[in-house]
């Protein structure tokens, strides 16, 4: 699907660039910060292309808070990366538009815990000495949206902005951990399975992600 949505994108700017105008943005929101391609195709419809990106992590241990109950050390990041391709659609040929596209989505949550003491996972309590974890959503995720500016149409500056939804589906959860007795290793692994089934059922309703965007822009012609 990925190797579709990147042919896709070379044929529409090798076929489309000189149809209409054509600008760069840079932007920021809900998705990290990134830039778009605004390609005109007709009057009342433009092709963005573009990326977002943005990291964040932290680390706490046991004296630096009382909720990480037996855990010695935490450590989090999260990661947001996307690549966008979305078809704008100018219903009043003016600034507002309804847009419809598609997201590589590679956002994902990681988590890092050392303990000395024993935790409860499936309702088992186990000596862990270390437990890494993994939150990610699908690859392929589409998007719709409203929102304001036209990079590739008007004057020579712009501004913009989205408000939208991607529709990520459901989180997919992974996690693993070390017991500090190798002998209970694998009734440990067996637990986490069961624990990792019932965590995805209850994120199963965070399958939809809010975007919102400003953008500022220049168009080349």
């Amino acid at each position: 699907m990925r190797k579709l949505l990147y042919v896709l994108v070379l044929v529409v700017l090798a076929t489309s660039v000189m149809a209409g105008g054509m600008g760069v943005s840079v932007k920021g929101g809900t998705l990290g910060f990134g830039a778009d391609v605004g390609i005109g195709v007709v009057d009342m419809l433009s092709l963005r292309l573009g990326f977002s990106k943005f990291s964040i992590g932290e680390s706490f241990n046991d004296e630096d808070t009382d909720d990480l109950e037996g855990v010695d050390e935490l450590k989090f990041e999260i990661n947001l990366e996307s690549i966008n391709a979305l078809v704008d659609f100018y219903p009043f040929k003016g600034a507002f538009r309804i847009t419809a596209g598609m997201l590589i989505n590679n956002n994902e949550f990681t988590a890092e815990a050392t303990s000395d003491e024993r935790i409860d996972i499936n309702g088992v309590e186990y000596r862990v000495e270390r437990a890494d974890g993994l939150v990610s959503w699908s690859d392929m995720a589409p998007y719709v949206g409203i929102g304001g500016g036209n990079v590739a149409s008007g004057g020579k500056w712009h501004w913009g902005w989205d408000l939208g939804v991607m529709f990520q589906g459901s989180p997919e959860i992974e996690l693993t951990a070390t017991a500090s007795n190798a002998q209970l290793q694998q009734l440990l692994n067996q637990d986490i399975e069961e624990e990792v089934k019932q965590l995805e059922e209850d994120a199963e309703s965070f399958n939809m992600y809010p975007v919102a965007t400003i953008s500022f822009g220049y168009r080349f012609f």
